[in-house]
């Protein structure tokens, strides 16, 4: 048998083959184990492709839903915009509409007889006369007696009519007149008025505000 493959075979052929075979071998196993490891890397890869495509599809839901949060935003902040331009355009009218009736009132008062006699010749007043004044006053500046009763209960009847003698715009030399007293009393009567009423008033008045100037915006 042994000179048969010698026959068949040289001796370098004899001592060639069996490398070759173990080379064929050894080829066959590293082909093997590339095609597993491709296989397992193809896997692997597959894997990564699915939690991205996982991933990508829950950061598209978390884009739409930003979205319409931004358009729900951005729809919010346009009304707003258009209530505070209506509120603007309202603001103005109703400023328009208060210096229009504040023109009025001055001329209706401006006309009264009672208050042109006054302005051209100061006296003290009777009951009557001054209850003349208090419906002018009711009338013409929205029941002005009736806010101040009602802001300050206890407020005097004094004090009523030097409330109604400064929206009515007399100076304290002309309420001087009118009550029969100095100037000075006038100065300190209504001293006590601001007082009085800042303790009737939530919040009281500011210093900074004058007593002449809260009773014309009133």
């Amino acid at each position: 048998m042994q000179r048969t493959l010698r026959n068949l075979f040289p001796t370098d052929s004899m001592r060639v083959l069996p490398y070759s075979l173990k080379s064929s071998g050894s080829v066959c196993f590293r082909q093997i184990k590339v095609r597993r490891s491709n296989a397992e890397d193809i896997e692997s890869y597959r894997e990564q492709i699915d939690s991205l495509q996982s991933e990508n599809g829950r950061l598209s839901e978390n884009i739409a839903t930003l979205q319409n949060h931004i358009a729900e935003y951005t729809s919010k902040l346009d009304k707003a915009r258009r209530d505070t331009e209506k509120f603007r355009s309202i603001s103005e009218e109703n400023l328009n509409l208060k210096q229009r009736e504040r023109m009025l009132a001055e001329y209706v008062v401006d006309n009264d007889s009672l208050v042109k006699e006054l302005r051209e010749k100061c006296r003290v007043l009777d009951d009557m006369e001054w209850g003349t004044l208090e419906q002018m006053c009711e009338s013409t500046y929205g029941n002005f007696v009736s806010r101040m009763q009602s802001i300050c209960p206890t407020l005097t009847k004094q004090e009523l009519h030097f409330c109604i003698l400064i929206k009515l715009r007399f100076s304290n030399t002309q309420m001087s007149e009118i009550f029969g007293v100095s100037v000075s009393s006038v100065s300190q009567k209504k001293f006590r008025l601001k007082k009085h009423l800042s303790e009737s008033l939530e919040g009281g008045l500011n210093e900074d505000m004058t007593l002449d100037r809260w009773v014309v915006e009133f």
